[in-house]
């Protein structure tokens, strides 16, 4: 919701491009926490617990890896 919000924003002209970028990013790792917190609904079933854990694992370390390396990029060189 964050994320679309903030391209409304840029689209309609009311906030700049730069100062967008950490924003989705910071959005971005903030579905980390939430895909994890999700993933424990499923204690009940062991099986269905290690599958939805894997899955947000997989989902958390590309964020997390994506954000690590496009970060600083966009702070030290402004491709955007």
């Amino acid at each position: 919701t964050s994320t679309s919000i903030v391209v409304a924003l840029v689209s309609a002209g009311q906030l700049q491009v730069r100062p967008a970028v950490p924003i989705i990013m910071g959005a971005n790792i903030g579905t980390t926490v939430t895909n994890t917190i999700v993933s424990m609904g499923h204690a009940g079933d062991r099986l269905e617990l290690e599958r939805a854990f894997a899955g947000a694992t997989v989902h958390d370390m590309f964020n997390l890896m994506s954000v690590g390396l496009l970060f600083p990029i966009e702070e030290l060189f402004h491709p955007i």
